[in-house]
C-alpha cells in the first residue's frame, strides 16, 4: 500500500513538473503574441499616417491643374509606399 502511495506522488510531482513547463511555454507564447501585436499596430499607425499624407497631396494636386504625368507619379508613389509597408509588415511578422 505504501509503495502505491509513493508511485502515486511520483506521478502527481511529474503532472505538476509538466504543468509548470506548459505554463511557462504559455506565458512564452503571450509574451510573443503581444509583442507581434505592438509591432502590428506600429505598421497600422504608419499605413495611416502615410494615407494622411497621399490625401493631403491628392488635395493638393486637385486645387492645381496637374497634367497625367504628374498622377502617373503619384500613383506611382503610393503603390510603391504602400507595397513596401505591407513587406515591411510580412517580414516583421514572420521573422
Amino acid at each position: 500500500m505504501e509503495h502505491a502511495q509513493e508511485a502515486r506522488i511520483v506521478r502527481l510531482e511529474d503532472d505538476v513538473k509538466e504543468l509548470k513547463e506548459t505554463n511557462k511555454k504559455f506565458a512564452e507564447d503571450i509574451t510573443e503574441l503581444k509583442e507581434s501585436q505592438a509591432e502590428s499596430k506600429i505598421y497600422q499607425k504608419m499605413i495611416m499616417e502615410q494615407l494622411g499624407e497621399i490625401k493631403v497631396m491628392i488635395t493638393s494636386r486637385k486645387e492645381k491643374s496637374s497634367s497625367n504625368k504628374e498622377w502617373i507619379d503619384l500613383i506611382k508613389w503610393v503603390i510603391g509606399i504602400t507595397f513596401g509597408a505591407i513587406v515591411a509588415w510580412f517580414v516583421r511578422g514572420n521573422s
